[in-house]
């Protein structure tokens, strides 16, 4: 995982996280989850994905991307509604543990790529 500012929104209304796939010479998917923090006070709306085949969500899923592509690769946009002002919280993407992200060659590279902004 890399470290990205932390989100911080004062005003009600819509937002946006972006969930980006950085640190790699080739991918063709990836596996992760971006589970709300407990600390955020919106509420989930939806994900937008800029690639066909999705399985799940943002809260587990895996997105295909539909062929080789080295990063940065905007994976997809998490979408929430707050009535009220935000607190400073971190947003935390996580790979899947037994999947990684399978790589340019139909192998599996590491886990720790993938990161949120």
């Amino acid at each position: 995982m890399r470290d990205q500012p932390f989100i911080t929104d004062n005003a009600p209304g819509l937002l946006s996280v972006y969930v980006v796939h950085v640190a790699t010479a080739g991918a063709t998917a990836c596996q992760s989850k971006a589970t709300k923090p407990a600390c955020m006070t919106a509420t989930y709306l939806s994900d937008t994905n800029p690639f066909g085949v999705v399985i799940g969500d943002s809260q587990r899923g895996a997105v295909a991307y539909g062929s080789c592509l080295s990063g940065p690769i905007h994976v997809q946009t998490i979408n929430f509604f707050g009535t009220e002002p935000r607190p400073v919280c971190t947003y935390t993407v996580t790979c899947d543990p037994n999947a990684g992200y399978p790589d340019c060659a139909l192998g599996n590279s590491p886990r720790d790529s993938i990161s949120k902004k």
